[in-house]
């Protein structure tokens, strides 16, 4: 689907006007590109949508239990991460993509199909330059998902990324809520999450990374 990276306002009584990172704009965009890239306005988009009820119960699936009891005070900005999680929470969520839609233990969140586009818009470097260029940190000689994450003054800069055997999580902050050191999910967790994956799979061999 192509999705709208335009201005917009959602709402009702209380509008919410968001933007992306960098607060620019880059009109129509292919769903892959919108989710590799980071893009913010298309990711409120959706859920205004999907709905937030349907997206919480689906979290709660996934197994972020720390939301649990938070709907009343939560709005479209769950789509850009204004939950508060656990570090652990989004790396056993996040392994369910290479994982073809299963959960530690076994248990069903989504389809092997639907995992595996997702998997494969996430490993796609091209879809990615739009909002990352052509890092080189994700630029890995085996199959790798990534993901990344940059809250508004830096006080949170997390990174995400998998391979078939593997899922690794890296969150730079502090627990007084203070900017970090004023830089992107993809700058140094990125590159931390590359080394452990790296060092997984030269241990371990091609069962570490095989093609998803």
């Amino acid at each position: 689907d192509t999705l709208p990276d335009i201005p917009q306002d959602f709402g009702g009584s209380r509008v919410y006007v968001p933007l992306n990172f960098n607060s620019r704009y880059n009109g129509p965009q292919l769903m892959r590109v919108c989710l590799a890239s980071s893009l913010n306005i298309p990711a409120v988009y959706i859920l205004y949508h999907i709905g937030i009820d349907a997206y919480m119960a689906k979290l709660s699936e996934l197994g972020f239990a720390s939301l649990d009891g938070t709907r009343s005070s939560t709005g479209l900005s769950l789509a850009l991460g204004s939950g508060e999680v656990t570090l652990h929470e989004l790396v056993t969520a996040f392994s369910v993509f290479p994982r073809d839609g299963l959960l530690p233990g076994g248990s069903r969140v989504y389809k092997t199909d639907t995992s595996r586009i997702i998997c494969d818009f996430l490993s796609d470097k091209n879809a990615r330059s739009l909002g990352f260029g052509f890092a080189q940190v994700f630029d890995t000689p085996y199959p790798a998902i990534f993901k990344t994450g940059t809250s508004n003054q830096f006080q949170d800069i997390i990174a995400l990324g998998a391979v078939s055997g593997y899922t690794a999580g890296v969150w730079l902050g502090n627990f007084s809520g203070e900017t970090v050191i004023g830089k992107t999910g993809s700058s140094i967790p990125a590159g931390i999450v590359r080394r452990i994956l790296d060092y997984l799979v030269e241990r371990d061999g091609p069962s570490a990374a095989q093609t998803f």
